[in-house]
């Protein structure tokens, strides 16, 4: 063996990683235009609708028009379920368990996602770190879910957005009924 022969094997093969790591770069950005051109939105245009200054009080009034009781009574039913399959995902496999575990990552999805939007309710970020399940390998990019039509689309990573892509789309299904008690009264009154 030559003299030096391991570290010029040890750059190349440093250098072909990279190389490797720069092709999947320019791969994502190709991919990341296309994903931007099929929903047609202009580069450099971000499909966020404006939302209310933080502390505001239009951002109080949309954060208390939430139902949190129908909330915390689904986060209670995801949680029986998810005991549930893991109870079965425990036993002995006497069956094909791929459905069983998949079905649990699916609750555990809905079940962050709630989370996500109670959390919201009280001013804070559940998540803060990037979910390592759909992320992209060395990048801050991950493919998103979007609730209820679970649609992927890959963004960048930022908390802050993370949450309120969730809060937009399960806020309306929260969103409490309005109370109609004082006028209930006054038309009861006035039949008399």
């Amino acid at each position: 063996m030559q003299r030096g022969t391991l570290p010029r094997r040890c750059c190349a093969l440093v250098g072909e990683t990279i190389l490797k790591k720069q092709k999947e770069m320019k791969k994502m950005e190709t991919e990341s235009e296309t994903l931007n051109m099929t929903l047609a939105i202009p580069a450099g245009v971000t499909a966020r609708p404006p939302q209310p200054e933080p502390g505001s009080s239009a951002e109080e009034e949309a954060r208390s028009s939430l139902d949190t009781s129908r909330l915390a009574e689904e986060l209670r039913t995801l949680r029986a379920r998810s005991l549930a399959l893991k109870g079965r995902l425990r036993q002995r496999w006497t069956e094909p368990m791929g459905d069983v575990q998949r079905e649990l990552l699916a609750v555990q999805l809905e079940t962050t996602e709630r989370l996500v939007l109670l959390t919201w309710t009280r001013g804070r970020l559940h998540v803060r770190t990037m979910p390592q399940r759909d992320a992209v390998q060395g990048t801050d990019t991950f493919y998103f879910r979007c609730p209820g039509t679970r649609a992927l689309q890959l963004i960048r990573w930022d908390p802050s957005d993370y949450r309120d892509r969730i809060v937009r789309a399960l806020r309306p299904v929260y969103a409490a009924a309005p109370s109609h008690a004082g006028r209930g009264a006054a038309s009861a009154q006035g039949s008399r």
